[in-house]
């Protein structure tokens, strides 16, 4: 709906309908204002690829306080997200069931009841409820509604609403199926995404690709999702770079979008996927870059199945009618990818849980990991909190890293799972013209391989060798515990010069060699026990 058929009413601040209908302008983002139909007691609106309904029946709450609510519903709702009526949805029902639970009139109104009735009310309702309660009392309060008193007013503002978000506490806990990610599990969950499957059809493919944006921008769903489908672009240069206009969302909507780099490879499944016909042709007539073909029913002998081919415009879907595909649906389609492949998890040995949450938290811990400033992760994420951004600080630094990221050795801790992913050259039997040693200047140095570039090395011929060269050539005869040894050494001169910050680049660069070492090292052994 655009609103061109809608005329504004001055004395209601409405819109009217030429058959008798209302309608109320959101203007959360004013570049694309939601228009939510108010003509009766249930109010609906389309905002997120889906269809929403705010039911004043709901929770059976005295007349007289439905109507002054819906007064100031109704102001809100011109400025603040749409789907702030979620919450005020499930705030009816349950100061209804609180109150009669305890006995409370609501009937008399709102001054009828004490401090202590509102405590026992307060205790029951959830953390957005408690908000919204507080807010729309003071309301009251200011405008001689309900008998609502400033005393109470004051009082609820005092009361903590919100405890730590859970989602923070699964962070600095490291839980094992909320919190983020191990490093293991994080490239189990990446090399999934990246990964094209033989004649694998356009949905699995945009799926894919969506979770992968996901991992790479760190950016919450309903901003990937609300891209237009020419959010990918190209900056030509020496080495061509790319990213994604991803648009704003929460406190940040109706700001320009922000262009996040992305990798080549991410790019070019992009590119792929939407040459995809089906896809291409939902992209162009929803100007949106992630879109989801559907199917149809079709009789067959075993009753009704899914047909097996996808389908465009022809078989229209639920998010046809709101223009853009519903976070939920994209959870559902990542949650149907892992189950056709289960993932078990190195930390947990079970089948690997992942959601839109737990990669936002991985990509913060992992900033964390590397250093990053807190007002760096900060505008990354784009959190209005700060304290959301320190918390990956927090667990990074804590003692609750599990212990499966972490090795016997001082180092190790943080790739542990992920040795494979740092060595990239070959075992060798024999060593080459430009040897490799241990720079141990304290000993004699140790010869651990060669190089198998032709020209000189522009990195550091020892870290970079273990650390991911795939021209390194490891022998087989070396004893690549002495490289362990000195590294470990280094990293210890280093942590107590630079008062152990763990966190920096330098730390990382640490644990990417001595990850590569322990692969060497497993690799040899592993040769020699076959």
């Amino acid at each position: 709906m655009d609103g061109t058929e809608l005329i504004l009413d001055p004395s209601t601040g409405l819109w009217m309908r030429g058959d008798g209908a209302k309608y109320l302008r959101n203007e959360f983002d004013p570049d694309n204002p939601v228009w939510i139909d108010v003509t009766s007691d249930v109010w609906t609106y389309s905002f997120g690829g889906a269809g929403r309904r705010l039911d004043w029946s709901k929770g059976a709450l005295p007349t007289s306080l439905v109507v002054d609510l819906q007064v100031l519903a109704l102001d809100y709702l011109r400025t603040r997200a749409p789907t702030w009526s979620l919450n005020l949805q499930r705030l009816l029902p349950a100061l209804a069931k609180n109150a009669a639970a305890h006995g409370i009139d609501l009937a008399s109104g709102l001054g009828a009841i004490s401090v202590k009735e509102w405590v026992l009310i307060w205790q029951g309702l959830n953390f957005e409820s408690r908000t919204m309660v507080r807010a729309f009392y003071r309301a009251m309060s200011d405008l001689s509604m309900q008998g609502a008193r400033n005393e109470i007013a004051l009082e609820l503002e005092d009361w903590v609403a919100w405890p730590q978000p859970a989602g923070m506490r699964d962070v600095l806990g490291w839980h094992k199926e909320r919190g983020a990610l191990t490093s293991a599990e994080a490239e189990l969950v990446r090399r999934i995404f990246a990964t094209s499957r033989p004649h694998e059809t356009a949905t699995l493919a945009m799926t894919r690709v969506w979770g992968w944006m996901l991992f790479e921008t760190y950016k919450r769903p309903s901003q990937l999702l609300g891209m237009a489908k020419d959010a990918l672009l190209e900056v030509q240069g020496q080495r061509p770079q790319f990213f994604l206009r991803v648009p704003k969302v929460k406190a940040q909507t109706g700001d320009n979008a922000a262009l996040w780099p992305i990798s080549g490879a991410l790019a070019s499944a992009i590119r792929h996927v939407s040459a995809l016909p089906v896809i291409r042709e939902l992209q162009d007539f929803f100007n949106r870059l992630v879109v989801l073909p559907g199917r149809k029913r079709i009789e067959g002998a075993n009753g009704r199945t899914w047909d097996e081919a996808e389908y465009g415009l022809s078989v229209p879907m639920d998010w046809h009618l709101h223009g853009r595909v519903p976070t939920t649906r994209m959870i559902r389609a990542i949650d149907a990818l892992f189950e056709a492949e289960p993932l078990m998890s190195p930390r947990t040995g079970r089948p690997l849980r992942l959601g839109a949450k737990r990669i936002r938290h991985t990509g913060g811990t992992k900033l964390a990991m590397q250093g990053t400033p807190l007002e760096d992760i900060q505008t990354i994420f784009e959190h209005d909190d700060p304290s959301s951004a320190q918390a990956y600080i927090d667990a990074v630094a804590s003692e609750l890293i599990p212990a499966v990221e972490r090795s016997d050795r001082a180092l190790g801790g943080l790739f542990a799972g992920l040795n494979e992913a740092f060595f990239r050259g070959k075992l060798v039997d024999k060593v080459g013209e430009r040897p490799v040693f241990v720079p141990d200047f304290k000993g004699t140095p140790a010869l651990v391989g060669s190089c198998g570039r032709n020209s000189a090395c522009p990195t550091h011929p020892f870290w970079a060798c273990y650390g991911g060269c795939p021209n390194f050539q490891a022998w087989r005869q070396a004893d690549h515990s002495h490289s362990l040894t000195f590294v470990e050494r280094e990293h210890a001169r280093w942590s107590a010069a630079e008062a152990g910050k763990e966190r920096s680049k330098l730390g990382k660069d640490f644990e990417q060699t001595f990850a590569g070492i322990i692969e060497v090292i497993h690799a040899i052994e592993t040769e020699r026990k076959s």
